[in-house]
């Protein structure tokens, strides 16, 4: 097997790609909106253009073949099962990144760490100089570990220039750093982190959800409410 791309984000990708992707077959062929072409321009730009081909309404669930026949539902093997866990997280990151667009998700990343024992002060939007919130332990929030945090909502990743500003605002406030960036870190800012491990850490959209689910009843009532979440056991089944 041979990984033409290893660092590209699910944020980039639109929600009808996902749903395919979410399949619970290993191995299976992509064949609705236009899935092929678009996996080309992912490795090649980096980004999701959508179908070039607008699904009917009511025709959601058919595709053309080549030779013009209607292509039976059930022979996209895409369709054939769906990782619930992975579709339902996708889904709650679709709801999250557009309600807590922009400044917002440093709103929500001050009540996560607040959630956390932190007490956070977050910059008013506008320039920030590299520190979109302020957070220390206790209750004047004077205490170690003191966290300079930078967030960033992009669906792409973002590159070694947020990184080595994030860099002087931990040096201006003597604190380690948090870059919370949704779409995740260039190959480039990776590498470059890598000697950093001690100093500064980094929360993808994976790694947000990961906290929102595990602070989720203590999140603020508006919070909440504009993330309505539920809790749902399901059996796993057993394979093999």
């Amino acid at each position: 097997m041979h990984w033409l791309v290893t660092d590209l984000p699910r944020t980039v990708i639109k929600q009808d790609l996902l749903y395919s992707l979410g399949a619970f077959s290993t191995i299976c062929e992509l064949s609705r909106n236009d899935a092929a072409w678009r996996i080309e321009q992912l490795v090649g730009g980096g980004r999701d253009p959508g179908s070039r081909t607008p699904t009917t309404p009511g025709k959601a669930g058919r595709a053309t073949s080549g030779d013009g026949e209607a292509a039976d539902e059930a022979t996209d093997s895409a369709q054939l099962g769906v990782d619930v866990g992975q579709y339902a997280t996708d889904r709650i990151a679709s709801r999250l990144i557009e309600t807590f667009a922009g400044h917002r998700l440093a709103d929500l990343t001050a009540a996560v760490l607040t959630a956390d024992g932190f007490t956070c002060e977050v910059s008013p939007e506008g320039t920030d100089q590299g520190v979109d919130i302020i957070a220390g332990t206790g209750t004047l929030g004077l205490g170690e570990p003191r966290l300079v945090v930078q967030v960033k909502s992009e669906a792409g990743p973002v590159g070694l220039p947020v990184v080595q500003q994030l860099q002087g605002a931990m040096a201006a406030h003597g604190a380690i750093g948090l870059l919370v960036a949704w779409g995740g870190i260039t190959r480039q800012a990776r590498q470059y982190l890598s000697t950093q491990r001690f100093a500064i850490k980094v929360w993808d959209s994976e790694d947000l959800l990961t906290r929102v689910f595990q602070h989720y009843a203590a999140l603020p009532a508006d919070v909440r409410a504009d993330l309505p979440l539920k809790q749902v056991w399901t059996l796993v089944e057993e394979t093999g």
